[in-house]
């Protein structure tokens, strides 16, 4: 019991050692990192939802609306401000590296862990990617806990996240494809009522209410 106390503690402190590498590297980046001219319109976007306007139907965006709404409740609490945005982004870089590291831990065990933490934490690619405002920041988490959560055989938590994933950046569409497919392969029918339980109840929440405001 003690050595699994032991090694449960180090794991953790391990993770949140990764976490803040990453987080060393990404708070510079987000006051004084290389700027991308698509962050701008991306924040513009996100304050003009925080002030009520819909996008689609008040002003023109190419992405599904998950990413106004992330980063528009900070946007109106705190902001507007360039360096929120990036710091809110920075922030959803910092669960998908938890997420990433949890998940290796979960298909590989420690060394497995190690190794992602090690790839990632400390990769300035990396943490410039999740400090710049975008709606791949966003989804990165909610796609990464899609794989967990089918790795822990948790479907209907699986299904939600998909939609997530795909609310935040519409590219990963394919995702939800995927997943229904490698369920249907493995001939377990309760895993796949169960995802897309999940699926029906992430657009009822999500999906349809929004819809119906346009």
């Amino acid at each position: 019991m003690k050595d699994w106390l032991a090694i449960r503690w180090a794991d953790i402190m391990l993770r949140l050692l990764w976490v803040a590498t990453y987080v060393s590297l990404a708070l510079p980046l987000a006051i004084s990192g290389p700027f991308n001219p698509d962050e701008g319109f991306y924040l513009h976007a996100a304050w003009r939802a925080a002030e009520g306007e819909l996008p689609y139907r008040d002003f023109a965006f190419h992405q599904p609306p998950l990413m106004l709404y992330a980063h528009g409740i900070f946007q109106r609490v705190l902001g507007p401000d360039f360096e929120i945005g990036r710091l809110v982004n920075a922030g959803f870089g910092a669960i998908a590296l938890l997420l990433a590291v949890t998940l290796a831990y979960r298909a590989g065990g420690h060394f497995a862990s190690l190794l992602t933490g090690a790839l990632l934490a400390p990769l300035p690619w990396f943490a410039t990617q999740a400090v710049t405002v975008s709606p791949l920041g966003v989804a990165a988490p909610f796609l990464i806990g899609t794989v967990w959560a089918a790795a822990s055989k948790r479907w209907m938590l699986a299904g939600i996240l998909t939609v997530a994933t795909v609310w935040a950046r519409l590219p990963f569409m394919p995702l939800g494809v995927i997943m229904l497919v490698t369920i249907v392969l493995k001939r377990d029918w309760r895993a796949v009522r169960r995802y897309l339980l999940g699926v029906a109840i992430a657009i009822m929440l999500f999906v349809f209410p929004f819809i119906a405001l346009l």
